[in-house]
């Protein structure tokens, strides 16, 4: 379905397996996004309103994602395909002279684990083929043309509504002011954000305590 004059694609549903499904847009879009939040069990079936006050704290270990931001000349990526573990970040650049490709894969990695570092891909491809040989910029591959280097992303672990970095500092996401983030003329029922309404993020989109059965949903993307 869309939401109203806007003829983006949005879908919200409660699934099977305790999940609610949140969609926005499709594969096609410049913006997209597939979300499935593992429920704790306090939603409303109807999902009349997806801004009601929420009871998560934002757990990346009940959620699985997958949101993409593209235009002419680039193409971004954050995917986190199971609950337990983090997410590939991936950033790629083609302008028709330079080709630059950055992902870090976090995929293998627990919430729990700040001792293994991300597997990080950086490279710098000149590809215009005007440029001529002789004055032509080397091509660039972190995993070749680094002497030393000393990865440390997708070191963190988060804990209780906090990321905690291998460098000692930390990302408490109950501290941030979300109403920062919205705009009240196009979320007029939106609860309040800034005291840790449903702008917090979180594992629900329910108001209230009674849980009741979810509906068969009709599934994502399925990419």
């Amino acid at each position: 379905m869309s939401n109203g004059d806007d003829r983006t694609v949005f879908l919200q549903e409660s699934v099977s397996g305790g999940y609610v499904h949140q969609l926005i847009g499709s594969p096609d879009d410049d913006f997209a996004q597939d979300v499935y939040i593992l429920s704790s069990g306090c939603c409303d079936t109807s999902m009349d309103d997806p801004f009601g006050r929420g009871t998560g704290a934002a757990n990346p270990t009940r959620v699985i994602i997958r949101q993409r931001v593209r235009d002419s000349e680039s193409i971004n990526e954050f995917l986190k395909d199971t609950l337990q573990a983090k997410p590939v970040i991936t950033s790629i650049i083609n302008d028709g002279q330079l080709l630059n490709t950055f992902i870090a894969d976090m995929s293998g990695i627990s919430y729990q684990d700040s001792v293994t570092a991300a597997n990080i891909t950086i490279t710098n491809e000149f590809i215009d083929p005007s440029l001529d040989t002789e004055f032509r910029p080397d091509d660039f591959d972190f995993s070749t043309d680094v002497q030393t280097s000393g990865i440390t992303g997708g070191r963190f672990i988060y804990s209780s509504g906090s990321y905690d970095y291998i460098d000692g500092s930390d990302f408490n996401l109950s501290g941030i002011n979300w109403a920062s983030f919205c705009n009240p003329t196009q979320n007029l029922n939106a609860s309040d954000a800034s005291t840790g309404g449903w702008g917090s993020g979180g594992a629900d989109y329910c108001e209230g305590g009674n849980t009741t059965g979810g509906s068969s949903g009709s599934g994502g993307w399925g990419w």
